[in-house]
């Protein structure tokens, strides 16, 4: 695959939407931060109904949306043996990918869909 940037635009979004389409998981690996991190992939793999492996890092930004096991599988950060038993457990055990991959739809459709961004940007907008 090519490497491109934001500017240079290699890959359209309907071709980003390909790939996710077409892959078994996602890996998101992420580096230890307080700051929100790695939340677009993940979202758009969610979208795609595609289960996600992702590091537990504190820069989660919903912890009480994104539930371990249920809706995304977290490992720990920069752990290699921890990321590799993630990805045999979603090969392995279909009925928890099954789960997540259903989940994670289900969390998109109910809280990350439009009609409530907008509702949070109006507030925003309301408040201040």
């Amino acid at each position: 695959m090519e490497q491109g940037n934001w500017e240079e635009k290699v890959l359209s979004d309907l071709d980003i939407k390909k790939l996710y389409l077409n892959c078994f998981y996602v890996i998101i690996p992420l580096k230890e931060t307080i700051q929100p991190s790695g939340q677009s992939s993940c979202l758009q793999a969610m979208a795609c109904g595609k289960p996600v492996i992702m590091s537990n890092i504190k820069g989660i930004w919903d912890r009480d949306l994104l539930k371990h096991g249920e809706n995304i599988f977290f490992v720990n950060p920069g752990d290699q043996k921890d990321l590799n038993k993630g990805i045999n457990t979603l090969i392995k055990d279909l009925e928890m990918r099954k789960r997540i991959e259903k989940q994670g739809r289900l969390l998109i459709e109910d809280h990350f869909n439009v009609i409530n961004m907008k509702n949070n940007l109006k507030t925003i907008f309301e408040e201040n």
